[in-house]
């Protein structure tokens, strides 16, 4: 039921369906598939979509790893739900504070976009995995776009 409801674009069917791929519930495991659902929730602003792809961004399952992504997507979704905002202040607590910037200005895009897998297309190469990065791509990229809501200040405090 959950394959049906996702290929009608029910984001919580999506997620769900990512899951089931994620743990191999019902399907065989595909951490690829996973996250191709969990894109389609998330870019619904479906928050539980965004927790799940946050996860397969820091841990690196069907995606390269990606700190700064995970933060951004974590970021979203803590605007509604408490679960994310705990995983994306824990994961801030490991970042750097250029890196905590970077993620910050990704998850602004992705909120004044109303899009999700859209400004992941716009990253440069060297945003995802523990490689070296230019915060001025980014900025360059994502300009003039407001701030969410204060979230990386509390988390920059904690970092440091």
């Amino acid at each position: 039921w959950y394959r049906l409801a996702a290929d009608q674009g029910f984001a919580p069917a999506e997620s769900n369906l990512g899951g089931m791929y994620a743990k191999g519930q019902g399907v065989a495991p595909d951490y690829k598939e996973a996250v191709k659902w969990f894109r389609f929730a998330a870019d619904k602003g479906y928050p539980l979509g965004m927790q799940n792809l946050g996860v397969c961004y820091k841990k690196g399952y069907g995606v390269a790893p990606s700190k700064i992504v995970a933060f951004a997507l974590f970021s979203l979704a803590a605007r509604s739900d408490q679960i994310a905002a705990q995983k994306r202040d824990e994961l801030g607590k490991s970042m750097l504070v250029q890196e905590l910037e970077a993620a910050q200005t990704i998850a602004d895009y992705m909120h004044q976009s109303k899009s999700v897998i859209g400004p992941l297309t716009k990253l440069p190469p060297d945003a995802v995995g523990d490689g070296s990065f230019r915060l001025t791509d980014f900025k360059r990229e994502f300009a003039n776009l407001p701030k969410l809501d204060g979230h990386l200040n509390n988390v920059q405090r904690v970092a440091q």
